[in-house]
Formats: C-alpha cells, sequence, structure tokens
C-alpha cells in the first residue's frame, strides 16, 4: 500500500461530485430511474385491484356484434341504461362532434348515476371537449398522462392548470380529495399488473343483458377501447407481449385514489445516501484494503437496493438509482486516484529493478548479444524515455537473464549427456543432471551415492584402455595445460561401450567458485566405425592392390606382344586396370584423411610453387585435347601455412576435373589473388557447367553432376578437394552457372 497524501483524499470525491454535475445536464439520471422503477414494479410483481371497479370494454367481440366504430349514441345510452346502480360511471372515450341520438343519450344520463366523458388536448394544446348538444350534467375529466424516457406511462396530474380533474379523478368525485394537498403536481401511479387485472366485462354483454344490472351495485365503471384495432394503448412497466388500453390506466389511477397507493417518492433518502457514500470516499476507502473497500461497496449497494425493495412494497419510491450511480462512480475516481499513485510509485520501483537488472546482465554478459541491444532509434514509444522506455529495457535484460536460465537449463536437462560439476577445493559435488545419475547408479550398482571428485578420478583410471594406463590422473596437475580428454570402456549388459570424457575447468571470480566439470560422450558407435573403415582400407590397400598390379602387368606383357583388336583389347584392360588403381589411391587419400591417420602438417609454403607443379602434371593430358591451359597469378605472394602436397593433389584435381570435362580447343584458365587475410583461388572451363541442384552434392563421395559428358569418373577427386580444403580451414563452392562452363573457388586463410 503506497504512502495516502494529504490532498489524495478529496481528490476522488472532488472528481466524483464534478462528474455527476455533469451528468445531470444530461437525461442519464431521468433514465436510470426509469429503469430503477420499472426493475421495482417487476420485483414486486403484481397486487390486487380493488373489486368495486369495472371494466366495461369495446374489444373485439363487441365490434363484430354491434358495428363499427364509433358507436352510435343511442347504443351508450342502450347501456347506460343498464349501469343505473352503479356508483359513478366514466366514458374514456371522445364524444366531440354532435350525432344522430345526443337526445336520447342527454335524457338517459339525467336518469343515470355521475357520468364523466374524456377531453384531451390536441396537437396544438387546445383542449378537446364534448359536444354541446350532450348536455350540461356530463362531468369532464382529462386522459393525459407523463410518459417517462422509454415511453412507458409513469405519471398523472391529478388537476392541471387547465383546472379539469383526470377521468378517474373527475369519476370518484373531487370532494374526497379535497384534503389531498399539492394535486397540481405530478403523482407517480401504482400500476397493479398487467392487462385483464381489474374486473372487465365486454360492452356487448352487458348491452345485451348477459351481465345483470345489478352486477354493477355500488362499483365504478369505466367504458373504453378495449380491442387493440382501436389503438388505445400504452405501454406500462408490466408491458411484456401487449400494452395497457387507456381504460385500464384509467382504472388503475382510480384504484390509487380509491386506496391512497399512489407511489411517494422519498427524495431527502437519497441525499442522505450520497453524503454517507461521499463520507466513505473521503475516509474508508483511501485508507483501506482493496478486499475491505470492495465488501464496503457491495455492503453499501446491498443496502440501498434492499431499502428500495423494502420501501417500494410499503408504497415508497426510493430512487436507488442515482445513489448507485453516485456509489460506483466515486469507488470508480478512486481507483483511478489509486492507479495514478501506484503507477508513480510502480515507475519508481521499476526504475530500481531496471537497474538491478542491467548489474545482473552486465555480471552474465562479457558483451550483450545484439538480439537483445536496443537498436538505433528505438524509443520508448507512447512516453519517450518514460515507463515504456524502462519497461522495454527491463524486457530486455529479463531475457537476457532468461537466455542465461535456459542454457543452464539446457546443459542440466535428461536429453543431454551426462554432466557433472564439484567444487575443485573440497571435491564435493555441486551439480548433476539426471542423465550422470542414471549413468553412475547403473555402471556402480542401482541407487549408489554420488562420487567426489577423488572417486570419479579413480573410476577414471580403471575404465582407461589398457594401452593409457600407465597415465596416472591426478587432481592437482590435471588441467594444467588446459582442458583434458579421457577415453574410457565399460562393460554394460554384456556389450561393451566407450566413452569420451571431456574435463574442464569452471572458474568464476564473481562468486569465487572454483570447479571441475565432467561431460561424457558416448563414442561407440564411432569406434566401431572406425573399426570397420579400418579393414576396409586393409582390404583396399592389400587384397585389391596386389591383383590389380598383377593384372596391370599381364596387360601391359599383352600389349607388347599381341596384334591389331587383340592389342585394342589388352590396351583396354591396362587403361581400366590404371583407373580402377587411381581410384583406389584417391580412396585411401580421402580415408586417411577423415579418420585422421594423415595428419594435416601445416608449415609456411609458397602456393606459386604449388600451382606450377600441379601444372606440370597436367600439362601433357591438356595438349592431348589441344586445350589452352592458362595461369593467372602474381609475381610474388605471401607464404602460408598448410601441407603442401594436400594442397598440390588437391589443386591437381580441380585441373584434371577441368580439363577432362573441357571439350577439345577450348581453354582452362587457373587464377590466383591475394586478398588481407586469405587467398582467393579459382579454376574456369568452358566445359558443360554444373546444375544448380548439384552445386553441393559434387563434393559428395561417389557424386557426380548430371550434365557431364562421356568423360568417365567415380566421383572422388571433388571430394578429396572438400576434405583437404576443410583441413585448411578454409572453403570452396561453384560460382558459375548453369551453362558456359564452370567455375570452382577456393578460399584458404593465411
Amino acid at each position: 500500500m503506497h504512502r495516502l497524501r494529504p490532498y489524495n483524499r478529496f481528490l476522488s470525491p472532488f472528481l466524483t461530485i464534478m462528474f455527476c454535475l455533469l451528468v445531470g445536464r444530461t437525461e442519464i439520471y431521468p433514465w436510470l430511474s426509469d429503469i430503477a422503477l420499472d426493475l421495482l414494479f417487476n420485483i414486486r410483481g403484481t397486487a390486487e385491484t380493488s373489486q368495486s371497479i369495472v371494466i366495461v370494454g369495446v374489444d373485439e367481440h363487441s365490434l363484430k356484434k354491434l358495428g363499427a366504430w364509433p358507436f352510435d349514441r343511442r347504443v351508450h345510452g342502450r347501456l347506460l341504461g343498464k349501469l343505473k346502480q352503479a356508483t359513478a360511471i366514466g366514458f374514456d372515450i371522445l364524444f366531440d362532434r354532435p350525432a344522430v341520438g345526443d337526445e336520447y343519450f342527454r335524457r338517459v344520463v339525467s336518469e343515470s348515476p355521475p357520468v364523466s366523458v374524456a377531453i384531451a388536448g390536441d396537437y396544438n394544446g387546445r383542449m378537446i371537449f364534448p359536444s354541446p348538444s350532450l348536455g350540461s350534467k356530463i362531468k369532464k375529466g382529462h386522459i393525459e398522462t407523463i410518459l417517462g424516457t422509454a415511453g412507458r406511462v409513469k405519471q398523472v396530474v391529478l388537476k392541471p392548470p387547465h383546472g379539469f380533474p383526470v377521468l378517474a379523478l373527475s369519476v370518484y368525485g373531487e370532494d374526497a380529495v379535497s384534503s389531498w394537498s399539492n394535486l397540481f403536481e405530478p403523482r407517480i401511479i401504482n400500476f397493479y399488473g398487467p392487462e385483464f387485472t381489474f374486473l372487465y366485462v365486454s360492452y356487448a354483454d352487458v348491452l345485451s343483458g348477459e351481465i345483470k344490472p345489478e352486477f354493477f351495485k355500488d362499483r365504478y365503471v369505466l367504458v373504453g377501447a378495449r380491442a387493440r384495432a382501436l389503438g388505445d394503448v400504452h405501454l406500462i412497466p408490466f408491458s411484456r407481449k401487449y400494452p395497457l388500453p387507456g381504460v385500464e390506466v384509467q382504472a388503475t389511477i382510480l384504484n390509487n385514489l380509491l386506496e391512497e397507493s399512489f407511489l411517494q417518492p422519498l427524495s431527502w433518502l437519497n441525499y442522505l445516501y450520497i453524503l454517507v457514500i461521499f463520507l466513505i470516499a473521503l475516509i474508508v476507502w483511501p485508507g483501506g484494503r482493496v478486499r475491505r473497500n470492495l465488501l464496503v461497496l457491495l455492503l453499501c449497494g446491498g443496502i440501498i437496493s434492499l431499502v428500495a425493495i423494502a420501501g417500494f412494497h410499503g408504497g415508497l419510491f426510493i430512487d436507488p438509482s442515482i445513489p448507485l450511480f453516485v456509489l460506483l462512480t466515486a469507488y470508480t475516481f478512486h481507483l483511478v486516484v489509486q492507479g495514478f499513485w501506484v503507477a508513480r510509485e510502480l515507475v519508481a520501483e521499476i526504475k530500481w529493478l531496471e537497474k538491478q537488472l542491467k548489474e545482473g546482465v552486465e555480471q552474465v554478459y562479457e558483451t550483450l548479444p545484439t538480439v537483445f541491444q536496443k537498436k538505433k532509434g528505438q524509443s520508448g514509444g507512447y512516453w519517450s524515455g518514460g515507463l515504456r522506455n524502462h519497461l522495454f529495457v527491463m524486457q530486455e535484460s529479463i531475457r537476457a537473464l532468461t537466455l542465461q536460465h535456459h542454457f543452464v537449463n539446457h546443459l542440466l536437462s535428461k536429453e543431454t549427456p551426462p554432466l557433472a560439476l564439484w567444487e575443485k577445493g573440497s571435491g564435493e559435488m555441486v551439480l548433476t543432471n539426471t542423465s550422470f545419475t542414471s549413468f553412475w547408479n547403473e555402471v556402480s550398482g542401482n541407487k549408489a551415492a554420488l562420487p567426489g571428485f577423488e572417486e570419479f578420478l579413480s573410476f577414471l583410471s580403471e575404465k582407461q584402455p589398457e594401452d593409457e594406463k600407465n597415465e596416472v590422473l591426478q587432481l592437482d596437475s590435471l588441467l594444467a595445460h588446459g582442458d583434458r580428454v579421457v577415453d574410457i570402456d565399460l562393460l554394460q549388459g554384456g556389450w561393451k561401450r566407450y566413452c569420451r570424457v571431456l574435463l574442464h575447468g569452471v572458474d568464476n571470480p564473481v562468486s569465487c567458485f572454483h570447479g571441475i566439470l565432467a561431460s561424457f560422450t558416448d563414442v561407440t558407435e564411432i569406434k566401431e566405425l572406425e573399426r570397420l573403415k579400418g579393414e576396409v582400407m586393409n582390404i583396399v590397400s592389400h587384397e585389391l592392390k596386389l591383383p590389380l598390379t598383377t593384372i596391370l602387368g599381364y596387360g601391359e606383357m599383352l600389349t607388347v606382344s599381341l596384334e591389331n583388336d587383340e592389342k585394342m583389347y589388352a590396351e583396354e584392360i591396362c587403361s581400366q586396370s590404371r583407373r580402377l588403381g587411381k581410384m583406389i589411391e584417391d580412396f585411401l587419400d580421402i580415408a586417411r584423411v577423415e579418420s585422421g591417420r594423415y595428419k594435416i602438417n601445416r608449415f609456411p609454403l609458397d602456393m606459386l610453387s604449388v600451382v606450377y607443379d600441379a601444372k606440370s602434371a597436367i600439362e601433357h593430358m591438356a595438349d592431348t585435347k589441344d586445350i589452352d591451359l592458362v595461369i593467372k597469378v602474381p609475381h610474388r605472394v605471401t607464404p602460408i601455412l598448410g601441407d603442401e602436397p594436400l594442397l598440390t593433389q588437391a589443386i591437381l584435381n580441380l585441373l584434371d576435373n577441368a580439363v577432362k570435362f573441357s571439350p577439345k580447343k577450348s581453354r582452362v584458365v587457373f587464377s590466383m589473388s591475394e586478398q588481407e587475410e586469405h587467398l582467393l583461388l579459382s579454376v574456369r572451363d568452358e566445359g558443360p557447367g554444373v546444375a544448380f541442384a548439384d552445386r553441393k552434392r559434387i563434393f559428395q563421395k561417389f557424386s557426380r553432376g548430371e550434365v557431364q559428358p562421356e568423360e568417365k569418373g567415380f566421383g572422388l577427386g571433388l571430394s578429396f578437394v572438400k576434405q583437404v580444403v576443410d583441413g585448411h580451414e578454409g572453403s570452396i563452392e561453384v560460382v558459375s552457372g548453369n551453362e558456359g562452363g564452370s567455375e570452382f573457388v577456393m578460399i584458404l586463410p593465411k
């Protein structure tokens, strides 16, 4: 929790007041209030209506039986004759025009209980009154209501400034409410339920006598349109599938008058709520924990809602929308203000963490990898030099430290070869991976204790091959000349295994740690391949060369003694024997270089001498095909370190290939240039070229390009060249196109 500042307490209440005042200039509060009122009605549910109110509705049955609307005034007069025992009668119908039957209707009215008819205002604000032909005994009442923001009927003014009461009050009688105050102010209508909540009878049934006149005794009767096709319908809070007819709205108002059950607003309680909310925002929330503040928020919201529901059941409308809105607004601004100060302290913490991370990265890395270095022109985004920039630096530092973590984790994972780390001074094991534990349990017995370094050295000495056991492994002199490699033999599961153990010193001046890391590599397959390779070389060297020499000797003798076709056959035998012999020599040379038996001796040498030696060896072959062999070399070059015989043979192989695959009377060019750190050699011919797909494959053993003439070969010459160049830490590649000859470029370091 950040340290509370004095002005922090007042900031969120002040922002809440300003925001709520701004919202008060919009229609949001009335809209919220209407939503709250609708919810309270639906939570309360339907209520029981007075049985002293009856609605005589002009429904679809009445229209079908009595004809089109409006009905003849004589029909209404006949209806009044059926309602003589009622307390009062109200027509929610406009009789604004004279009509046939007005005289009859006026006479029946004079013999009936008090009759009220509807008046209403038009779009120009003028009142629409009943026709004077109806007489003066008819009472008048308006049918206008006040709608909410959603178009639902919400309030009614019992006696507006024009002086005529609402129709329901006209039916009820103004004298009954003479003691009421504020008749000119809107009152919230207390609805009882959806359509058909009140007693209802059909206009046609009353007229036909199906409903006895005694049914209406001492009851208030309201007559109005009930058929939806007549259009006199209104939305109320209970409206779902169908709206409420206007006559039923008047019945609801009349019921409110009878029971004095209009909803009474309790506005002063909302002011008390708002005062308490501001005290909470000023005193409780600034110093509280998040959970406690949230609990206070929920508790206050629950109390406001429960009081509103309970009050609504008692006929009080305690609008919960505004207090809840203020409560949520105050808490939101409290969170915003708190978040602002927390963000400021977070930035300070981020700066401190950034400093610690950068120091940690500098301790881990001598040079930060380029992928983690901030690129030129890269800024902190929206807040240059601000939070985004600090987060970026932290992110890159964390990535750099994560790289180290992944590196160590990779070394110690079970997928890697066995690894173990000992402290040099004590000889105690510090770290090991799963592979080493499994390996040691296998060679030393199940669940054997992991060895100290002295025990481990004894194990290595015991498992060394017989020809190396005369060399004693001692800790003091073990790593005197750098890393140490020890080969050991193991017998596991009846099979002999070969392992190569690398002992490497680990020194960390920062942590003052000095240790020895041992890593194991299983070289069983390599040893087996070396053995098989040696056997093959012996077979090729002894078992093939002797018969081949014999064949060549007898063949040369036959070429001297034979004539004509027989002599030609003998010469072909000699040619193919020499070719096979050359292949055997190339194969043995490559095998010796690959196996390491032929050690590359790197001494200073003059490459000009090497080039001219190779040229001399190939000149006869070039002259035979009338090929112009061009040598483009500088007068002198810096001596390089290399094996002269191997390099001579490699260049000779390149020239031999160029001459062999070039057409007669063409040109082969050898060039050499000296660069700052290497020599660049190239051999270019005018042969068929090398396909792009073959440029890497032709350096493999027994591989030849697809585009080639009838020249024969085994595909060993270029493989030998590649082995020699790799042994000198150089490179070779084909850089020419598919057509117009080929060019081999060889790079040798100085």
